[in-house]
């Protein structure tokens, strides 16, 4: 009887998460998600609800809930506010890669 291998080490999976580092949206998803986890951790910390935060910003605690869930793009507006409400700050860095991070981009994990 053969062994399937696990999904992380199928050459489909290898493949596809190869090609999807090639996009944009990779990225952006990532950042959304990273972005959501840094609010949702200051909110749990803080006791504020996606309701308060919104009512606090000025948006719908709806449209809060899909920031979290890393479904809606912000504006810097909004982070800043997000930020402000939350009593914190947000520090951005551009960081340019080295080259062998560049050399790495075909590979996978």
């Amino acid at each position: 009887m053969r062994k399937e291998k696990p999904i992380e080490r199928s050459e489909l999976f290898i493949t596809l998460f190869r090609e999807a580092r090639t996009r944009d949206s990779y990225y952006v998803a990532g950042m959304k998600l990273e972005i959501a986890e840094q609010i949702y951790q200051l909110m749990e910390r803080q006791q504020v609800s996606p309701a308060e935060l919104g009512v606090g910003i000025g948006i719908t605690g709806v449209r809060i809930s899909r920031i979290l869930k890393g479904k809606s793009n912000c504006t810097l507006e909004t982070l800043v506010k997000i930020g402000r409400r939350l009593n914190a700050e947000w520090s951005f860095t551009l960081v340019e890669k080295t080259q062998d991070e560049q050399n790495k981009k075909s590979e996978v994990i």
